[in-house]
């Protein structure tokens, strides 16, 4: 006789979520079992509609009491978290509008979607799902949301402290297909682009129409918007889109300087041909061991115990899409964009129904992101291992976000020489960091950056 299979982990999540993560008859928050409304051995199917999240005891309770489909579906539609909230308070309260954006194919932001995005922030707010109000859904599936603005302020703090158990909440809408199909095109585009860049800078030497920034935010473009805006079946489809912007850039710089033209052609034949066999994790990987190393040299000889312990530690990379609430977040550890393209977690928990991870760095992916923040990536990733991984990790974003990143920096300006070829930034690599990072982090910590740079 076939064995039960096992309820997808898409359904549980949204079974779980739907409940806030609690039984829907007593709200006890553990353990929880999925139950079928119809039994199992009357429809043979695992089907969201159909399941229920309950705690051990309810789930006998209503095997043996024999609640009934008419009492299940009650307590599906009006789960514990719902009742508990519904009439604690009926006073008049302001309400906030914000902007939360789901980054998935048109026909993928659903109802169902709007649905799971609602009784995600809910269950996390722990607020009915009927007081997180879908308003509207705009053009690239932004969606605002309504709230009191007392739970606004909540999901906002939240967020701007990056809180796990928000993001496992909202887990079912994390990086889709074609999300992961882009990130593999913007690695691709710049890797390919920084491959070339030492002969484009070459070839402009002398140049004083800013040839080379125009070129850049050509790539930078097509990749925001062409590529992002289309809906690529795969990588090579995504190219096929990317290219023809890029060719027409071609064509238009071979009037100015036909050995720049050159060069963007033989970028984009290096993208073509490399793109049936791109593994965007592969390359992010080199860069995340480079940030490791040179972490390593930065702390070469400490006197610190706890330090020499800590540069034998393990990580991994863990890929996720940081637009889901990228318009609201308020962190002050973001480089300047709306979340921060990288962060180590010692302990991330990024599936409801998963064991937290330990030693976690998040690969945090958004369309705002461009060539400068590729540029970046060893140096982020330098930081994470610094100031985090291996370095004191005080949770003092003045320390580790302030001094640390000056640190760094001054560590890789003055040793650039004489670092070893195997992981050695490209020389753009390094001035990225001093153009780009100090004007994006927030005020305070720009005080702490440049007050370390005086004091140095």
């Amino acid at each position: 006789m076939p064995s039960r299979p096992s309820i997808p982990a898409e359904i549980t999540r949204e079974i779980l979520i739907e409940s806030g993560h609690r039984c829907a008859v007593c709200g006890t928050p553990c353990p929880l079992e999925r139950a079928h409304i119809i039994p199992w051995h009357k429809s043979k199917e695992h089907k969201a509609e159909d399941l229920i999240c309950l705690c051990a005891n309810c789930h006998q309770r209503a095997d043996h009491e024999g609640w009934g489909e008419r009492t299940l579906r009650e307590y599906k539609r009006r789960p514990w978290v719902m009742r508990q909230r519904e009439n604690t308070d009926s006073r008049p309260e302001t309400t906030t509008r914000l902007e939360v954006t789901i980054e998935m194919e048109a026909e993928d932001s659903s109802e169902k979607n709007q649905r799971l995005l609602q009784y995600g922030i809910a269950a996390f707010l722990e607020i009915p799902p009927s007081a997180v109000q879908i308003a509207s859904t705009g053009r690239g599936n932004v969606n605002t949301i309504e709230l009191k603005t007392q739970s606004a302020e909540r999901l906002l703090s939240a967020y701007g402290r990056d809180e796990p158990e928000l993001a496992r909440h909202l887990a079912p809408l994390k990086l889709p297909q074609d999300v992961s199909i882009k990130y593999s095109a913007f690695t691709l585009c710049y890797s390919m682009l920084l491959a070339h860049l030492n002969d484009l800078n070459h070839a402009l030497r002398g140049d004083t129409r800013g040839l080379t920034d125009r070129i850049i935010a050509q790539f930078d473009g097509a990749l925001k918007q062409v590529v992002y805006q289309s809906k690529p079946r795969d990588l090579n489809h995504a190219v096929e889109i990317l290219v023809l912007p890029l060719q027409s850039l071609r064509v238009a710089v071979d009037t100015l300087n036909p050995d720049v033209a050159k060069i963007i052609e033989e970028t984009i034949a290096d993208i073509e041909q490399r793109a049936s066999n791109w593994q965007c994790e592969t390359e992010v990987e080199r860069y995340r061991e480079w940030g490791e190393k040179l972490s390593r040299l930065f702390y070469e000889g400490t006197p610190w115990l706890k330090t020499q312990e800590r540069l034998t530690t393990n990580t991994h990379l863990v890929f996720r899409y940081a637009g889901l609430l990228d318009t609201v977040a308020q962190g002050q550890n973001t480089y300047g964009y709306r979340v921060a393209p990288m962060a180590f977690y010692p302990e991330y928990n990024y599936a409801s129904t998963d064991e937290p991870e330990e030693n976690v760095i998040l690969i945090r992916f958004s369309f705002e992101h461009d060539f400068s923040t590729f540029l970046m990536y060893p140096f982020l990733f330098f930081h994470e291992y610094a100031s985090h991984v291996h370095g004191p990790n005080s949770d003092i974003d003045i320390f580790d976000d302030g001094w640390m990143l000056y640190a760094i920096y001054s560590f890789l300006v003055s040793e650039s020489d004489s670092l070893p070829s195997a992981y050695c930034l490209h020389a753009d690599q390094i001035r990225s960091i001093s153009e780009h990072c100090p004007s994006k982090i927030s005020t305070v910590l720009k005080r702490y950056y440049f007050l370390a740079g005086t004091l140095h």
